[in-house]
């Protein structure tokens, strides 16, 4: 059986439906492969989501460097992404393109406002001075084009970080990063990471919880579903849910079981 076909008019058209339009500040996490075979490929999703939200909006993406040895050199500029899929790489290498200097969690940024990922200084992943703060204060969207929230909201755990939910703790990373003025410098950066022997993060249940609020913008692509929410309304969400219930988005006992038996651990 023939895989659907995207073209560009039915991804403009998806874009439309999920509300996105002139001037929009989105944050897209993207599973492309939910598009079937897309005419043009990842450099036409991209051309539709820069033309949709015209001169006055911006488009950011994760090009996040996860896994990357310690004594590895990040450079803005060149290194690229990790596990992220192939729109951000398509983005992260277009003119004007600017990225932030978190060695970890980093964002590429084109539009009015790309400038937004320059202003956090790279030293903490996740919460207070993170990307994440900055993209919630300009006020993006978040956009995950058939992905779902388990999958592409990374943003949640800058949520575990505010909430401090008891399954995750602080960490200090070294890492070596290539500074805007050429310059090599180390740096240590914070990052919220799972507790040994606690469950990981379970996210299952946030598009649910978005769903029944009415806050959740979500059309069909063709092999999967798209989803958009503003970043305060999944931020006010989020929260509460957590204040509630610190254990809300805790996975089962049973992964972290597993996981510290592959680590050799009992």
């Amino acid at each position: 059986m023939p895989l659907p076909v995207t073209t560009r008019d039915s991804f403009r058209q998806h874009l439309e439906a999920l509300g996105i339009g002139r001037g929009a500040r989105i944050a897209v996490h993207s599973r492309l492969t939910a598009f079937g075979e897309i005419e043009g490929g990842a450099a036409m999703i991209a051309d539709v989501l820069v033309e949709t939200v015209g001169e006055d909006g911006t488009v950011v993406v994760p090009t996040y460097v996860l896994g990357a040895p310690a004594d590895e050199i990040y450079d803005p500029t060149t290194t690229p992404s990790r596990k992220v899929g192939l729109l951000p790489e398509e983005i992260r290498q277009r003119p004007g393109a600017r990225r932030s200097l978190c060695p970890i969690h980093n964002h590429a940024a084109i539009g009015a406002e790309a400038a937004v990922v320059e202003r956090p200084d790279g030293r903490t992943s996740l919460g207070p001075g993170s990307d994440f703060e900055a993209l919630h204060d300009a006020g993006f969207d978040l956009v995950l084009l058939g992905c779902r929230y388990q999958e592409g909201a990374t943003y949640l755990h800058h949520l575990e970080v505010l909430a401090e939910v008891p399954y995750r703790e602080w960490i200090t990373l070294h890492r070596r990063i290539r500074r805007r003025d050429g310059r090599e410098a180390d740096m240590e950066v914070r990052y919220y990471a799972q507790r040994t022997g606690m469950p990981p993060s379970d996210f299952s249940g946030v598009g649910p919880l978005l769903a029944e609020l009415g806050l959740d913008r979500r059309v069909r692509c063709p092999l999967g579903m798209s989803h958009a929410v503003s970043l305060d309304a999944l931020h006010r969400a989020g929260l509460d849910c957590l204040s509630r219930d610190p254990w809300a988005w805790a996975g089962k006992q049973q992964d972290a079981d597993s996981a510290l038996a592959g680590a050799g651990v009992s």
